[in-house]
């Protein structure tokens, strides 16, 4: 076998010198290099049975391998490797008929950059696609018009356009080898429609992760093209370009998408993609849709309570939903709040302000909450806590009767401290209350947190 690559270790004249599991097994002529590189087969490592190069055959349980191919042909001259490593692997009597030279002198070296003479411009292109590719072309083949256009394609699609279609070519794909035809006969019409060379496949099941759908497609006339992706035959709102990309799993995103490209009158559609949810993604949704249904079914019958004047029963209910709600730090505070008032209505003082509290600890925007609580606090005797949530309810909004509530809580704070000053007046050493007061109990507008 001759192998042509890019990296020393792995380029040259390999010679049939063993096996491996059945498959003979090919060993590097180490004359201008020192240390042995195998080419080998082994269906024990990997997730797929496949050819290696390896610095030696495979050991009881360990394998050192540079690279790999993608798949498992007979024989490794047959085989897919990555091209970034292996150029070409050949056997060397068909080597030499396609080169018109000996490979005699074929050595452990490197190729250079330039590549070998007997290769045309073109197939030196296509040879950094796919080495049947770059020895197909020149003489007469079946695929001859499709590598034309995987050719013309150099200036026109991206590398992992090409790439995709180069393999699928090689796999005998119908559609691939069709679509590079169409792209020899566009160029040689000089036609001015789009054309299409990558699109989604035909299903597409989705999950948790982000999924993109993706269309790829030029026209030989240079102007830019316009994309517009569509569901179940409605445009779909901003999605204007060649990537669309969906966010999670969720059951409003299945249906059959397809991309219209447009260069003036001229229009090309890619074929429809199913889009479904995964096995995965629908387990995950029931088991949410299960766990959200535990506490928005004692939310909502307690909602029906309140209104049938069943407040204990209200209340019972909103307690369960709040720890139901344990994951879902919105729906628990929500639950607290009503509980909280409904509390108020009940004069049970010192539970809606504990309620309120544990609600604002979670969310220290919830109006409603600062006014349960400056209700409550107002009954307990909590004159300072009351203004400070009256307060806070008045500057977030929501609570009309907050500043009223407000401002009667101070004037009775007022009127507190009066009283004690009268009281203390002439009292030698005595401290003024309203400033001991505001030393140890007045904190400021109320942000949520244990009472003061």
């Amino acid at each position: 076998l001759v192998v042509t690559s890019p990296y020393p270790n792995l380029h040259g004249r390999y010679t049939d010198s063993g096996e491996c599991e059945g498959r003979p097994a090919f060993l590097r002529d180490c004359q201008a290099h020192n240390g042995d590189t195998w080419i080998f087969y082994s269906a024990k490592f990997g997730q797929a049975p496949c050819w290696y190069f390896g610095s030696s055959l495979p050991k009881t349980g360990s394998l050192r391998s540079f690279c790999s191919s993608r798949d498992a042909p007979a024989s490794p001259e047959e085989a897919r490797w990555p091209p970034e490593d292996i150029v070409a692997v050949r056997d060397e009597s068909v080597a030499a008929d396609l080169t018109g030279q000996s490979t005699a002198d074929v050595s452990g070296s490197a190729p250079s950059t330039a590549a070998p003479s007997a290769l045309c411009g073109e197939c030196q292109d296509l040879q950094t696609l796919g080495a049947s590719m770059a020895y197909a072309r020149c003489p007469p083949s079946d695929h001859a018009q499709a590598l034309k256009g995987l050719g013309l394609l150099s200036k026109y699609a991206s590398s992992t356009a090409r790439k995709k279609l180069c393999m699928a070519l090689e796999d005998g794909d119908v559609i691939a080898k069709r679509r590079l035809e169409d792209v020899s006969s566009a160029f040689e019409e000089q036609a001015s429609r789009p054309l299409i060379l990558l699109e989604p496949p035909s299903v597409v099941e989705i999950g948790p992760s982000t999924t993109g759908l993706i269309c790829e497609a030029f026209s030989f006339q240079g102007p830019q093209l316009k994309y517009q992706w569509c569901k179940d035959g409605v445009v779909i709102p901003r999605a204007e370009r060649p990537r669309f990309i969906l966010s999670g799993a969720n059951a409003k995103d299945e249906g059959s998408y397809v991309c219209h490209v447009s260069l003036e009158d001229e229009v090309a559609t890619t074929r429809p993609c199913a889009l479904s949810l995964s096995a995965s993604a629908k387990e995950a949704r029931s088991a949410e849709a299960a766990k959200r249904a535990r506490f928005e079914l004692p939310s909502r019958q307690a909602s029906e309570a309140a209104e049938a004047g069943k407040l204990d029963l209200a209340v019972s209910l909103l307690q369960e939903a709040a720890q139901a709600a344990e994951d879902n730090e919105a729906a628990r505070a929500d639950a607290l709040q009503r509980r909280s008032e409904l509390l108020v209505k009940m004069s049970r003082w010192q539970e809606a302000f504990q309620d309120a509290e544990k609600a604002l600890r979670i969310s220290p925007s919830l109006a409603r909450s600062h006014a349960a609580r400056a209700a409550a606090a107002e009954q307990l005797g909590h004159l300072a806590e009351a203004v400070s949530s009256w307060e806070t309810a008045e500057l977030l909004g929501g609570v009309p009767e907050a500043a009223a509530r407000a401002e009667d809580c101070r004037q009775r704070l007022e009127k507190f401290f009066a009283e004690r000053r009268a009281k203390n007046l002439g009292a030698d050493g005595a401290e003024d209350p309203e400033e001991g007061w505001r030393r140890s109990g007045w904190q400021g507008r109320y942000a949520g947190g244990a009472a003061g």
